[in-house]
């Protein structure tokens, strides 16, 4: 057991997010809605969430933007009394499955309580919100266009399988250079082989629960791969979203992982490579992050690493590390400093035995939550703090 393995981590690409995080624009709009400078509120809430958006807009009057993003276009236009947001989602035809397409996008506006709604006009379907300018608090605004991104991107070509809807934009997309999808391919055989690798060490060393963490870590190297689209991208996410389902049974969730595993890891180089590809986007459809953000998910684990790290559980406690880690860079949108910190821990221990690599990671672990200490009151807790 003390020779086990933790898995393979190698960075492939630089991330592809980018622009990603830049807390002084955050703090600068809440600074300027609590001012009641809501414009410029608005202005430097689009300038965090994509920076250099609005450099060749004035925003110190009434402004409209416009800004791709994957399959559709996001129009965010601020009047002297409201923020307009309206992005075109999918096309309905005479051969799609009207009934059931309207039905489905009904639940989605309705039973989520996304501040946007998905609204039929002129036979084409949109994303829509508005709201008065003195109630666009920062984070209503992040959160509207976070949702409205990622819920096109997640529902778009799903719902066109499904109903036979057509795209109102066309995604823009540019394929991978062929050196790129080499070394694509190339990394894909090491997630298969490494998958199968901590399968076979768990099972022969009687630790067949710790097939969940082969699987999670799996899915997630997968999901934390630059340039992920297309239909793997909301496939993937659909199996990480069952696997952390805790009310669910165990095995139902670590054989639902390991049945999509299967097929994905059988299925051809042209297959899994169309799935990467650059395009366009208005923002990353992670969560928005700062250091009080990162250090309350952390801390959610404080009790288990410290139930580890006190029982002697140094396999426990490095792959749990191992996972929480991979989960932290899938869910959020971290800054470049936080990332590279993340991703050269990673590597530092990657295919270590876990008894030597789990020191290195709760090393880590404890910087990172102690972050919180260092972070600026939010809007909020500024308000009701």
């Amino acid at each position: 057991m003390k020779n086990i393995r933790l898995p393979e981590y190698r960075k492939i690409f630089p991330y592809d997010r980018q622009p990603v995080f830049q807390p002084e624009q955050w703090e600068k709009a809440e600074d300027l809605f609590e001012q009641g400078n809501y414009t410029g509120a608005v202005a430097a809430v689009l300038e965090y969430a994509h920076p250099g958006i609005t450099r060749d807009t004035d925003t110190s009057a009434p402004f409209r933007i416009t800004q791709p993003h994957g399959s559709t276009v996001v129009s965010l236009e601020v009047t002297g009394k409201e923020l307009k947001i309206e992005a075109p989602f999918l096309k309905i035809t005479k051969d799609t499955n009207r009934v059931a397409l309207l039905r489905k996008t009904s639940e989605i506006s309705f039973a989520y309580l996304y501040l946007s709604k998905i609204v039929l006009r002129d036979g084409a379907l949109y994303f829509d919100a508005s709201f008065p300018l003195p109630l666009c608090l920062p984070s209503k605004v992040y959160n509207t266009l976070y949702n409205i991104c990622d819920n096109a991107d997640y529902f778009d070509e799903k719902f066109i399988d499904q109903f036979g809807a057509e795209f109102v934009h066309h995604p823009q997309i540019q394929p991978l250079d062929g050196e790129m999808q080499d070394k694509l391919w190339e990394q894909w055989q090491h997630f298969r082989e490494d998958y199968y690798r901590m399968l076979k060490d768990f099972t022969g060393e009687r630790l067949e629960h710790f097939h969940w963490e082969a699987v999670a870590v799996t899915l997630l190297k997968i999901g934390n791969i630059s340039y992920l689209n297309g239909k793997l991208k909301p496939g993937l996410s659909g199996v990480i979203s069952v696997l952390l389902d805790k009310q669910l049974d165990m095995k139902e969730r670590i054989d639902h992982g390991k049945v999509f595993l299967d097929k994905l890891f059988g299925e051809k180089r042209e297959n899994i490579l169309s799935n990467f590809y650059k395009a366009d986007y208005f923002m990353s459809t992670k969560m928005r992050s700062d250091k009080s953000i990162v250090s309350e998910f952390l801390m959610q684990y404080q009790s288990v690493i410290d139930n580890f790290e006190k029982n002697n559980r140094p396999l426990g406690m490095a792959y749990g590390l191992f996972y929480i880690f991979q989960l932290l860079l899938y869910r959020y949108n971290v800054d470049k400093e936080l990332r590279d910190r993340v991703e050269s821990c990673l590597e530092a221990v990657s295919e270590k035995p876990a008894g030597k690599a789990a020191g290195k990671l709760k090393e880590l672990y404890d910087s990172l939550v102690e972050g919180r200490k260092e972070h600026k009151k939010s809007l909020w807790d500024r308000w009701f703090g």
